[in-house]
């Protein structure tokens, strides 16, 4: 119980550093679709900044913001080449456990 509580508490910690570290883009995200929308729900009061738990805290999308927002370009093409060979990968992974399912016997079936 101890060890889930501090891997909790460290996680929340990090957690709150990404929202807090986010809360500024988002808090002007927010503000636009207010100024275009009039909706109420996302209507920021003046002097404070919005954040959103769950999604913010993610690491994976603190990386993917900071790729695409701070590296522009440069972030979005690291992020496809990263996709692509996890892509590759994935696939390499699939065809070994086909080949270990089927006994090795029908190769050309799972190439092609």
């Amino acid at each position: 119980m101890l060890k889930t509580f501090i891997i909790g508490f460290v996680a929340m910690l990090i957690g709150l550093y990404f929202v807090t570290d986010l809360a500024p883009s988002f808090t002007k995200a927010a503000q636009d679709v207010y100024a275009n929308t009039q909706d109420a729900a996302v209507k920021i009061p003046d002097g404070f900044d919005g954040g959103a738990l769950d999604f913010a805290s993610s690491p994976f999308s603190w990386i993917i913001f900071h790729l695409t927002y701070t590296f522009k370009y440069i972030g979005a093409g690291l992020l496809v080449i990263f996709t692509l060979a996890m892509m590759w990968l994935n696939r390499i992974a699939i065809i070994k456990f086909q080949k270990k399912a089927l006994g090795n016997d029908n190769q050309d079936d799972i190439l092609g």
